[in-house]
């Protein structure tokens, strides 16, 4: 990952960090840090594993961040998706599995009649990942009493 930067104040010990998405900086430890020895300049992260991340320019040595988070991901297919089982009956809940989502607040998982082919606003249920990047999620035989044939986005 390539991080370029221009018209830093280029203070004692100003750096840039990469963290991963959903992670708040001073409260967790960066990913990767590297200081910054000039206003403008570029700088190289390697050894990043999949997943989502950003970067930050931060002053002196602290936690103030100056400047817009730069968001990027690792890898090709980060996300994954599974669900318990492949068939479900008709008002079966259906419970779904994921792993390294970018955790962000309003990502969700939508459950759609298996004759969609793109998603779209004609889901039959969804339920929020609530910016958590792993977990499980079940979504009651309630909201499931009209599937057939499902297919899950």
């Amino acid at each position: 990952m390539t991080v370029n930067f221009t018209n830093g104040p280029n203070l004692t010990k100003d750096w840039i960090g990469i963290y991963k998405m959903g992670h708040t900086p001073g409260t967790v430890n960066s990913t990767q840090w590297s200081y910054v020895t000039t206003p403008s300049g570029t700088l190289n992260f390697t050894g990043l594993a999949k997943g989502y991340y950003y970067a930050q320019y931060f002053l002196e040595d602290g936690y103030t961040a100056i400047g817009e988070k730069v968001f990027f991901k690792v890898g090709d297919i980060v996300t994954e998706l599974w669900t318990n089982k492949p068939v479900y009956t008709l008002g079966e809940s259906i419970t779904a599995s994921w792993t390294d989502s970018p955790g962000i607040i309003k990502d969700w998982l939508g459950i759609y009649p298996q004759s969609i082919t793109t998603p779209d606003d004609n889901f039959v249920s969804y339920t929020y990942f609530d910016g958590v990047t792993q977990g499980t999620k079940t979504i009651q035989e309630r909201h499931c009493l009209q599937l057939q044939g499902i297919t899950i986005w």
